[in-house]
């Protein structure tokens, strides 16, 4: 069985602070003085810490996930197009996953599938074919 890493808790001690203050550093919810965010940045890095997600959106019932999924990524469009989604999601706020249906409709059905199940904030898709996929026509 895996160690389980740091927990907020830890972090927080470390840094002297509280835990709304790490969880806030983190989320972005709400605005953290820059010593204190570099303060906490820093003992969440010495102790490998990193945020769970999937206990961030079972708190929240947000989820700052937007998959992006292409039919190949070895053409430079698509690398080039999720580059730019990247730049412009992060501003937001927002974390992008990505998914190669490498060409092939069955692929992309089951990429869909698994991205889908995460319950993402959204969706960017661009189809193998000219129809979208059932699942998000």
């Amino acid at each position: 069985m895996a160690k389980r890493g740091p927990s907020i808790k830890e972090v927080a001690q470390r840094a002297g602070v509280s835990t709304a203050t790490v969880s806030n550093v983190f989320s972005g919810a709400k605005p953290v003085k820059a010593d204190l965010s570099k303060k906490v940045r820093k003992a969440a890095e010495d102790l490998g810490y990193r945020v769970n997600r999937a206990a961030s959106v079972l708190r929240t019932g947000r989820n700052r996930i937007i998959p992006v999924l292409v039919p190949d990524l070895a053409d430079p469009f698509f690398t080039s197009l999720i580059t730019e989604i990247e730049v412009r999601a992060e501003k937001d706020g927002y974390e992008v996953i990505v998914g190669n249906a490498r060409d092939n409709i069955e692929n992309e059905r089951n990429r869909l599938d698994a991205l889908l199940s995460w319950q993402p904030a959204g969706l960017i898709i661009v189809p193998c074919t000219d129809a979208p996929p059932r699942a998000v026509a």
